[in-house]
């Protein structure tokens, strides 16, 4: 399950030196932070290690969500788990944290959406660190509950993720916008 899923992770590396993390879904679409790729010409990483120059940017700053289009194999795609997530499932955070390359933590979903306040929040005590922004946080079946968001910078263990239902109707939005 997570070496499927190991290839549609991708890393992103900024002009300025930063990483993150991203995700493969059908059609080359590309979900990552807004904050990854909006403030800098960035590059996505493959599994298979080549280089492109994400296209057709869209993002929505106030889930801090971001999708693109690159080229893929078609067997590197992920898929948005259309339920919800319960208290105290288990997740898996995948991202590149510290630029140290695809790495992968164990969790739980620790708070449901709307239960921190935020309709679109999945709480997770999966370890979260620098560069896992943009990052799926999946199921024990490979398939994407969230994009891993933030972290708390108080305390330990807290760490939040956007529900793949707001990316899915991020996605579904911008699919009929286009030509």
């Amino acid at each position: 399950m997570l070496a499927q899923a190991a290839r549609a992770m991708v890393s992103i590396q900024s002009a300025s030196g930063a990483v993150g993390s991203g995700f493969l879904l059908a059609n080359g679409v590309l979900v990552s932070s807004a904050h990854q790729l909006v403030n800098d010409k960035v590059m996505v990483v493959l599994p298979d290690g080549s280089k492109q120059v994400p296209r057709d940017i869209l993002v929505d700053t106030e889930l801090d969500l971001a999708i693109a289009r690159v080229s893929i194999n078609a067997d590197q795609a992920m898929v948005l788990r259309p339920e919800k997530v319960v208290l105290g499932e288990t997740v898996y955070a995948l991202g590149n944290p510290l630029g140290l390359g695809l790495t992968a933590t164990q969790g739980i979903v620790s708070a449901e959406p709307g239960a921190v306040g935020r309709e679109h929040l999945i709480q997770t005590d999966a370890a979260i660190n620098a560069g896992n922004s943009g990052g799926a946080l999946i199921d024990t079946r490979g398939r994407v509950v969230g994009m891993v968001s933030t972290r708390t910078v108080l305390g330990a263990g807290i760490g939040f993720a956007v529900s793949s239902q707001a990316i899915a109707r991020f996605v579904r939005q911008i699919e009929v916008e286009e030509p």
